[in-house]
């Protein structure tokens, strides 16, 4: 599924932080800008961050084409996993960095797909005229 296999880089970690068996496929599959994104609630601003602001992002990107799909009379994309891992140049390959958790440094983000940061985050202009371009 993913454009390196797991033993290109394999971790240091064991078991009591993530799930090394091999047998289930890797997360995540893109990534997002996490932070910082203002919210309000009850008109008090306060900022946000981490995976329940990426995953909306990411989300409402994937609306956006859907509904510039259904201008052009085509229908919803569906499931995207086999065409973001067949067109990686849509994403931003982050290369540096690791994702802190599980009192640890996390993975390190490496070129091409990692468990850092996916296959990166999404270059829009990209995916609109792949996306646009599918029947």
């Amino acid at each position: 599924m993913h454009n390196s296999a797991p033993t290109d880089n394999p971790s240091q970690y064991t078991a009591a932080q993530f799930n090394n068996t091999g047998l289930s496929r890797g997360v995540p599959d893109v990534s997002a800008n996490g932070g910082v994104y203002v919210i309000t609630v009850n008109g008090t601003f306060s900022g946000v961050l981490g995976t329940s602001c990426s995953a909306p992002t990411f989300a409402s990107i994937i609306t956006i084409i859907n509904e510039q799909r259904k201008a052009q009379n085509k229908g919803s994309l569906g499931f995207l996993n086999p065409s973001m891992y067949n067109n990686p140049t849509m994403f931003t390959d982050i290369t540096s960095g690791h994702n802190i958790g599980c009192g640890t440094n996390g993975f390190s983000a490496v070129p091409g797909w990692d468990p850092a940061s996916g296959l990166g985050t999404p270059i829009v202009p990209r995916m609109l005229e792949l996306y646009l371009g599918m029947a």
